[in-house]
């Protein structure tokens, strides 16, 4: 008896080492010029496999991120920066920043009751609202210094409690200027009494060092876990003449009090939003601009996807610029995305920052279109013109002060004209797994 041989046959499959042909990854059918992308943590330029440090540099100073154990971790000048902070591998990207607060590593701090605080601190003396203060514990934690500080008995006022981590009159400031106070918090003994919500704060203060406005960042839900809290106040007061960051608690008279706070890791920053730790001991430190350029052939794509967080929102920053100005740009209002190229705006979308961008745009001879967030496409007949012989994420010369970019994935096509329509929105999506 003879035997039938069956050939079975199934669908090609790709490679490991052509994943970016995916369907998922082409504009209108054409395959990736280049993927950075940090999140998947696999990248690829001109139809090979490579490294992210191919696509894209880092010019810039020693950066602090969170590493992917949950721990603060140093990297050095020049290298690039992943950042886990959001719970998933981010390439950290910032403009200039300068922590305010002298002493953000607890320099002084010693146990005892009622201890000393850290040098520079303002902290409540025991007593106050009849209450009584206690240093008890000063170490290292998952990277960062901490001091714990309980605070017990019967409140005999409504006083505040205050823990400010720099004095009334140290930080000069001015009215219309955003700032924020972050700081790494955790409740590891007793609760929150009854009385005020404890709130990490920025207060506005007078030549003379008057309260003049304070408000406040919640964290009462906060348990025992580290967890950074942050507050963003634009001061508002025409007197104000200096800032002062603070973490206060305000008991109700007659309130049963037994708590033990952990502070880490404080910073202040003339910012609408937090940026990397920049840790000090007894002087304001700034951080240096990053700077960071794409690889040499970037000026050939002609459509991009962008996709990541901008948690602040700042006048003037780019996304994605050139030698010859912007590309990619927030607007006259700063929640605002602009596909440029040219003096002439095509405006995409209003009121997406601060938050994610997931941006596709492109162009050729048909003009310019774009998309945000898969929403309806724009359009203009206008052709850039602005020279693409250097491309970087950000700007030229290098972020805008303050400005945060935390980026997912970017990719990057060469197209015969501008994208379609269907093309643009099927791109213009968040990056996911």
């Amino acid at each position: 008896m003879l035997g039938i041989g069956l050939r079975l046959t199934e669908a090609p499959t790709l490679s490991r080492a052509s994943w970016w042909l995916a369907a998922r990854h082409r504009l209108d059918g054409v395959a990736p010029l280049a993927i950075l992308s940090p999140a998947s943590g696999r990248s690829m330029l001109d139809g090979k496999p490579a490294s992210d440090g191919a696509l894209i540099s880092r010019q810039g100073g020693v950066k602090y991120v969170i590493g992917k154990d949950g721990t603060l971790q140093q990297v050095a000048a020049n290298v690039l920066a992943y950042d886990h902070a959001s719970g998933r591998r981010r390439l950290r990207l910032e403009g200039q920043a300068t922590n305010f607060i002298r002493n953000s590593t607890m320099l002084g701090a010693v146990t005892g009751e009622p201890g000393t605080p850290p040098n520079t601190w303002v902290v409540s003396a025991s007593g106050t609202s009849g209450l009584v203060r206690t240093i008890v514990g000063v170490g290292i934690v998952a990277g960062m210094a901490y001091m714990d500080i309980r605070w017990v008995g019967t409140a005999t006022s409504s006083t505040s409690i205050q823990m400010a981590t720099e004095g009334a009159v140290q930080i000069p400031a001015l009215s219309g200027q955003t700032w924020t106070h972050s700081v790494y918090i955790a409740l590891i003994g007793g609760t929150w009494p009854a009385g005020g919500a404890p709130v990490v704060s920025v207060i506005e203060r007078s030549s003379a060092g008057a309260l003049l406005v304070s408000s406040g960042a919640d964290f009462g839900s906060i348990g025992s876990t580290l967890t950074r809290v942050t507050y963003s106040r634009t001061l508002n007061n025409g007197s104000t003449a200096f800032v002062q960051p603070s973490i206060r608690y305000e008991p109700i008279a007659g309130a049963a009090v037994d708590f033990t706070i952990r502070i880490a890791a404080p910073q202040m920053e003339m910012s609408p939003a937090a940026s990397s730790q920049i840790p000090t001991s007894g002087a304001a430190v700034t951080r240096p601009a990053d700077r960071a350029p794409l690889w040499s052939g970037a000026g050939a794509a002609t459509a991009w996807a962008w996709r990541g967080n901008v948690p602040a929102a700042i006048a003037g920053q780019q996304f994605l610029g050139s030698s010859g100005g912007s590309y990619i740009r927030d607007g006259s209002t700063t929640d605002q995305i602009i596909l440029a190229g040219i003096s002439t705006a095509l405006i995409v979308a209003n009121g997406i920052l601060p938050g994610y961008l997931a941006f596709c745009g492109g162009w050729g001879a048909s003009g310019r279109r774009a998309s945000i967030a898969a929403s309806a496409v724009v359009s203009d007949t206008i052709v850039p013109d602005r020279s693409r012989t250097g491309m970087f994420l950000g700007a030229f010369a290098s972020l805008a002060d303050g400005q945060i970019l935390d980026i997912d994935e970017l990719v990057a096509w060469r197209l015969p004209d501008r994208p379609s329509a269907a093309g643009c929105q099927g791109q213009a999506r968040a990056w996911s797994a």
